[in-house]
């Protein structure tokens, strides 16, 4: 298995787009969704390395991960503040994307059913007490106990 390093290009404009949709009506359905979308867009002949090679010429990277709700009760609001656990969309998906709009060459991506798991960042009080136990516990395998010697007169 390999690994993949995602790097914006520093001359060329870089996006992202974040949808949330509360209730929103589509025909006869009714959808909840949140959506992140990040694409770069350089201008000249890229010189990077991707994952997948699609011939040289300006490539256009893009990288999403969009939640759907079928059931329109994911989400209460639009509200930016109410992003919601991605485990209570019934659809998850991640995209991966290049296009060469050079010679019009396309690939894509795309993961469902994708779990998605957010572990908790530590407060930094709680960061500090670790360290100061793991410094009490250092201090204390150095210290070395005097041995005393009972002498009688």
């Amino acid at each position: 298995m390999g690994g993949y390093n995602y790097k914006p290009s520093r001359i060329s404009p870089t996006g992202s787009s974040l949808q949330l949709w509360n209730g929103y009506s589509s025909g006869s359905n009714t959808v909840d969704m949140q959506s992140f979308d990040v694409f770069d867009y350089p201008f000249s002949d890229s010189k990077d390395v991707y994952p997948f090679q699609i011939g040289s010429g300006n490539i256009a990277e893009s990288i999403g991960l969009n939640l759907f709700d079928f059931t329109a009760t994911a989400r209460s609001s639009d509200l930016i503040s109410e992003i919601v656990d991605p485990s209570k969309f019934g659809s998850r998906s991640f995209s991966y994307g290049l296009l060469n709009s050079t010679t019009n060459l396309f690939y894509n991506v795309t993961s469902s059913n994708l779990v998605v798991s957010i572990s908790p960042v530590p407060e930094p009080a709680t960061w500090a007490m670790m360290l100061v136990g793991f410094g009490m516990i250092g201090a204390s395998t150095r210290y070395r106990r005097r041995s005393s010697k009972t002498t009688y007169a």
